[in-house]
């Protein structure tokens, strides 16, 4: 059993599994047939054996995917709950090996036909090692390092307990201002595909064998398809696109992820012609399924089938579920609306064989990763986690990645600096692990970073002259200035309207060029295209910093808004606690505010939506 144990239930459930899976007595001429097949087609033949067997509940509840951290302080009631009324399929956000066997336990123990759960999570960029963000990593235009680098994620996540990440993120973007765009791997289709299956032979490995060995992961590629075909690099803002731009543009990563193995798939919240992606059945059938010949599951991203009742595409739940089922897709993540299907196929809206062929592609891939008959196989030995996650051969693969990851864009001849000379450190960020590791960290930890500060002592040692943020100036005459964003001003509803330093720390940087005391420091940004300065009061003085007009913010006051009718705060930052809706809603901001702009007030009214003779608002913007 490769090293794993199993308790008396365990093999009765496990001798369950097979008589329920293989029907007996098998005929000579199909267990011959069986051996030509390999592991995907042997899975999928014992999961259509299995599905025969199922009740619809049963089925339905196969379909559903949840996320455990998502149920709080109760979660595991809620999720005893779910397993008890055939509510749940697969499992989100599940760390570590002690937290999957006890949830394991509990699924054997209570599903009638021995069904497993499986674990999934978003590791992107590594799990307790961390690696540069994909953008990042793609600048080393290295496919092999990549490959063992996410290989390397790959063994740290099995034995974490987890079979499944949602990665690679494979959409190609153009527009630095969207905050994911630090997840893909920049906007050259054909970088992108090399890279994407490197990434997918990393975590799959690159023999069917490998797949299932406790050292490899299911990838699942997302977002099918143009998911960052966005209105002003808005989360959830989603613009339609031509077919040109689906084949030449969108399409040849996610070619690459399906031609490298990936079994799995996220469909996008896009609309495409007109049509949201989970209900695309060209998209989500034909081209994905005929044309690209992939055969593992495909599901929803986060709630999108309530996104698409959000926003207007369809009237419920159930209409939602008929229309999904109908364009492809297997695995509903969190809206519920696959619960719907028991009464639907009863009502004849829906065709029990189109349930039984996604319940099938469920079924196969625990198949695959041999949780049927090891239903325990990744969380039977905790000390192994400790061992192998964040161990120093990782991490020394994490680092050349990061070498080679480095791009220097320019150099007046300043670098490299000399050791043996004083180099003052301050800003920010100098001494700072945890903002290093930017977004979906898995459990990455900041306090085992090296940071700036430490990594300069290291070679400097009583030369390096640290001074800490806003505490005064370094005396060396070479300064380096650790100044940037915060790693929360990255990834998923956290966009920018423009690349340039947060306002704080361009106030940190101007108080150390000129001695200020950053307390007594406020600065104001453009709000429009006409602003060629800033404006930073201190005190009674005032100094003005020239900015290009090319460099001024981008708005787009007239928005579809498919966000709006779901409150999601989509960070767009205009400045520093910037109001979280986008202009132009007509909202009532009834906030004091200070401007320090020098503006014309009526575009500003017009800006944030108002009537400039409203007096409401005038006591806030006068």
């Amino acid at each position: 059993l490769d090293g794993v144990h199993m308790n008396p239930a365990g093999h009765l459930m496990m001798a369950t599994n097979v008589l329920n899976a293989f029907r007996v007595p098998y005929d000579l001429a199909k267990l011959t047939r069986l051996s030509k097949l390999g592991p995907l087609e042997i899975s999928e033949e014992r999961a259509q054996s299995l599905v025969k067997v199922m009740t619809l509940e049963e089925k339905a509840g196969e379909l559903m995917l949840y996320d455990y951290k998502c149920w709080g302080t109760n979660n595991w009631n809620v999720y005893r709950e779910h397993v008890d009324r055939n509510r749940i399929g697969a499992l989100m956000r599940v760390r570590g090996q002690v937290e999957a066997r006890k949830l394991q336990e509990y699924k054997m123990a209570h599903s009638r036909l021995g069904i497993p759960m499986i674990f999934h999570d978003d590791i992107t960029h590594g799990y307790r090692t961390i690696l540069p963000v994909q953008l990042g990593n793609a600048c080393s235009w290295d496919e092999d390092l990549v490959e063992k680098a996410e290989a390397m994620v790959a063994r740290e996540t099995s034995v974490s307990g987890l079979q499944m990440t949602y990665a690679p993120m494979v959409d190609l973007s153009d527009d630095p201002r969207w905050g994911r765009i630090c997840e893909t791997s920049g906007e050259d289709p054909y970088l992108s595909a090399r890279l994407t299956a490197a990434r997918v032979r990393g975590f799959q490995g690159r023999t069917p064998a490998e797949l299932g060995d406790r050292r490899h992961i299911i990838a699942c590629d997302k977002h099918f398809i143009g998911y960052a075909s966005l209105q002003a690099a808005k989360d959830y803002r989603h613009r339609d696109f031509s077919r040109r731009e689906l084949y030449e543009t969108y399409l040849p990563p996610h070619r690459a992820a399906i031609e490298a193995g990936a079994l799995g798939v996220m469909n996008a919240y896009t609309t495409f012609e007109g049509v949201p992606c989970n209900f695309n059945r060209f998209l989500m059938t034909d081209l994905l399924r005929d044309r690209l010949g992939f055969r593992g599951q495909l599901m929803t991203d986060w709630t999108t089938f309530q996104f698409s009742i959000d926003e207007g595409a369809a009237t419920d739940l159930a209409d939602t579920a008929v229309r999904g089922l109908a364009a492809g897709v297997d695995m509903d993540m969190i809206a519920d609306a696959y619960l719907e299907l028991p009464r639907l196929v009863r009502e004849g809206k829906v065709r029990e064989a189109d349930v039984d062929r996604a319940v099938v592609r469920s079924l196969a891939l625990k198949f695959r990763m041999h949780l049927f008959n090891y239903p325990f196989r990744y969380c039977c030995n905790p000390g192994e986690e400790n061992r192998v996650a964040g161990c120093a051969e990782h991490r020394d693969v994490a680092l050349r990645l990061t070498r080679e990851s480095i791009v220097l864009l320019e150099n007046d001849g300043v670098l490299p600096l000399d050791p043996s000379k004083p180099v003052g450190l301050t800003g920010t960020w100098a001494d700072d692990g945890t903002n290093m590791l930017s977004e979906w960290v898995g459990e990455g930890k900041g306090e085992e970073c090296v940071t700036l500060k430490a990594g300069l002592a290291k070679r400097w040692g009583e030369r390096l002259d640290f001074v800490a943020a806003a505490k005064g100036v370094p005396s060396a005459e070479t300064v380096i200035l650790a100044i940037g964003e915060k790693s929360n001003l990255t990834g998923e509803r956290h966009s920018r309207a423009k690349l340039a330093l947060p306002e704080e720390e361009l106030a940190h940087f101007l108080m150390k060029t000129i001695g200020l005391d950053p307390e007594h420091v406020v600065l104001a940004t453009p709000q429009h295209a006409h602003a060629n300065f800033l404006r930073l009061t201190v005190c009674d003085s005032e100094v003005r910093v020239t900015v290009d007009e090319d460099d001024a913010l981008v708005l787009v006051v007239h928005d579809t808004n498919r966000a709006l009718r779901r409150n999601i705060r989509n960070r767009h930052d205009l400045s520093r606690d910037s109001l979280l809706v986008g202009f132009g809603f007509h909202l009532d901001y009834s906030l004091k505010i200070e401007i320090n702009l020098l503006v014309d007030r009526q575009l500003l009214y017009n800006l944030l939506g108002m009537n400039c003779h409203n007096n409401k608002y005038c006591q806030y913007l006068s």
